[in-house]
C-alpha cells in the first residue's frame, strides 16, 4: 500500500469525499470518467477534498502518475495492492488494507465505482463499525459515512460474454461458472433492498442508464427509490466553437479534405465493440459516396490495419490513430458521424459506452443498430 509520504491535514470546512476504485489508474476508462471529472468538480467547488483509492495489480511508475494526476492540495491519492479475481477471498488483502486507509482518511461521503469496489466500501465500513461498539448504537449510525455505489454494467454477465469470445483457455474461462456465480452474489450483496439492519445503512445506487436502473430492481430487488442515474462523471463538453475550430484544424492536419463525409469509430478490437461489422457498413457507404472517410482511434492499430487491408475499403479512404485520452475530443471533431455497432446482450442493452459519450460530447449524429437501450429508446 502507498501512501502520500507525510499524513495529511484535512481541513474542517471542506466536504470530504472518498473515492474507491479496484481497478487501475492508467486505465482509460478511470482517465476519462472518473480522473477528469472529479479535477473539475474540485475546480468548481472551492470546498469540496477528494481522496482517490486504486488498487492497482503492478503499481504505474512515479513518472506516469505525475503525468496523470496534476498536483492539487485538494486531491489525495492512496494506492493500494490487489489479486487476480478468483472469487471473494482474492479481494480479502484488498479489504484489510481498505480497513486501514478509512481509519485513516476522514470523509462525509464513500462512493464506490462498480460492484467490487462497492463491496469492500461496505464489508469495509460494516467490519469497522463492528471494531467499534459505540458506532452500532442507533444514535450514532449517523456518524458513518453516507455510501454511494456507482453501477457501471453488470460484471457477472459481463464475464459471461467475455468467455464466450475467448478463443483461449484461460485461467477466467475454465472457471467461467465459478467467477459468474461469485461475481453475482456480489453483486446481489451491493444492489439488493435489505440495508435496514445493516451497517452501513445510508447505501444509494448510482446507475448509469435508466436500463440499468430497471435491470438492478427486476433482478436484485433494489430499491427504486435508492437507486439514480447519474451523470456526474461525464466529462464537460467542449464549446461549439472550439468544436468548429478543431474541426478545421485537425482536418487539416490529419490530410483529410473539407468535403469528404467522416465517419468515426473510437473502440477497440474486443469482439463485442464489432469491427468487422463497423468496417462492413462504412465500405457501403463508400460505394454510395467515394467522398466517405474512415476516422478509426483505437488503441489496437496492427488488428485494424490488418483488417481493413482484407476488405475492399482504399487505402486512401481511411486513418487509423492511438490517440491518448484528453486528445480524442480533439480528433473526434474532425468527423460528422460516429459508428457505435454492439452485439445483442444485456450487457450491451444497459450500458452507456464511452465511445456514445465521446461522440455525443462534440455534436456527432451516432449510427447504431439499436442494441443500447440509451440510443435505442431515444
Amino acid at each position: 500500500m502507498q501512501h502520500q509520504k507525510k499524513q495529511h491535514v484535512y481541513k474542517k470546512n471542506n466536504k470530504l469525499i472518498t473515492v474507491i476504485l479496484y481497478e487501475g489508474i492508467e486505465s482509460k476508462s478511470v482517465q476519462q470518467e472518473v480522473l477528469l471529472p472529479l479535477l473539475a468538480q474540485l475546480e468548481a467547488s472551492k470546498n469540496l477534498e477528494v481522496t482517490l483509492i486504486t488498487f492497482e495489480r503492478k503499481p504505474p511508475k512515479p513518472q506516469a502518475l505525475m503525468e496523470l494526476i496534476p498536483a492539487h492540495d485538494r486531491f489525495h491519492f492512496v494506492m493500494g495492492r490487489r489479486l487476480p479475481f478468483l472469487g471473494r477471498l482474492s479481494l480479502r488483502p484488498a479489504l484489510w488494507q481498505l480497513q486501514r486507509m478509512l481509519l485513516a482518511i476522514p470523509g462525509h461521503e464513500v462512493i464506490a465505482r462498480g460492484p467490487l469496489a462497492g463491496y469492500l466500501a461496505l464489508e469495509a465500513i460494516s467490519a469497522l463499525a463492528k471494531k467499534r461498539p459505540e458506532l452500532m448504537r442507533k444514535e450514532h449510525t449517523q456518524s458513518l459515512p453516507k455510501v454511494t455505489v456507482q453501477a457501471r454494467g453488470l460484471a457477472a454477465e459481463d464475464l459471461l460474454v467475455t468467455s464466450r469470445y475467448s478463443s483461449s483457455y484461460s485461467i477466467k474461462s475454465i472457471f467461467a461458472k465459478h467467477l459468474h456465480k461469485e461475481l453475482r452474489h456480489i453483486e446481489w450483496v451491493v444492489y439488493r433492498n435489505k440495508r435496514k439492519s445493516d451497517l452501513p445503512n445510508d447505501v444509494h445506487i448510482e446507475a448509469v442508464t435508466p436500463a440499468l436502473k430497471d435491470h438492478l430492481v427486476e433482478n436484485f430487488r433494489g430499491d427504486p427509490a435508492k437507486i439514480t442515474v447519474g451523470h456526474k462523471d461525464i466529462p464537460k463538453s467542449p464549446t461549439g466553437q472550439q468544436i468548429t475550430h478543431w474541426k478545421e484544424e485537425m482536418r487539416k492536419k490529419m490530410l483529410i479534405p473539407a468535403d469528404a463525409e467522416v465517419y468515426a469509430f473510437s473502440g477497440s478490437a474486443k469482439p463485442w465493440e464489432c469491427a468487422p461489422e463497423t468496417i462492413y457498413y462504412f465500405l457501403q457507404q463508400h460505394k454510395k459516396n467515394p467522398k466517405s472517410f474512415l476516422l478509426v482511434l483505437t488503441p489496437d492499430v496492427e488488428y485494424f490495419a490488418t483488417l481493413l487491408s482484407r476488405s475492399e475499403v482504399p487505402v486512401s479512404a481511411y486513418l487509423l490513430r492511438k490517440v491518448a485520452p484528453q486528445e480524442v475530443y480533439k480528433f473526434l471533431a474532425a468527423a460528422d458521424r460516429g459508428l457505435l455497432f454492439a452485439h445483442r446482450e444485456v450487457t450491451s442493452w444497459v450500458s452507456r459506452p464511452a465511445a456514445m459519450l465521446q461522440y455525443q460530447a462534440v455534436g456527432l449524429p451516432i449510427v447504431h443498430n439499436e442494441t443500447i437501450a440509451w440510443l435505442a429508446q431515444k
